[in-house]
């Protein structure tokens, strides 16, 4: 409950990497991932609540939704690599995010 706010929401998890991709999110893109995620308005509430549009907001929360998956893929590839144990669902995340990257690059040539 102490960390159910945008500024503390970092400390929501003991996972350093998420607590520093968190901390580093630009306060826009930390207000849409705290409304959405954790609070689980919907994206009119938060539309009515910033003065947007739905569509601007969806547009958003695809840059963040993606900015972060980027994010989250690198750190877990480093404590890969520094054969760090990953959680099931971290390993789970790593190995598909390293699948459709690949497909995206296939079909890219």
């Amino acid at each position: 409950f102490l960390a159910n706010c945008i500024f503390r929401m970092h400390d929501l998890t003991e996972r350093e990497y998420l607590r520093q991709i968190v901390l580093n999110l630009k306060q826009d893109h930390k207000e849409i991932l705290y409304f959405l995620g954790i609070r689980r308005y919907s994206v009119q509430q938060l539309a009515d609540l910033r003065e947007q549009s739905e569509r601007n907001v969806r547009k958003v929360c695809g840059t963040v939704h993606r900015k972060l998956q980027k994010q989250v893929y690198e750190a877990l590839r480093e404590l890969d690599c520094q054969n760090e144990a990953l959680t099931l669902q971290e390993q789970r995340f790593f190995n598909e995010y390293a699948e459709s990257s690949q497909t995206e690059e296939e079909n890219d040539t």
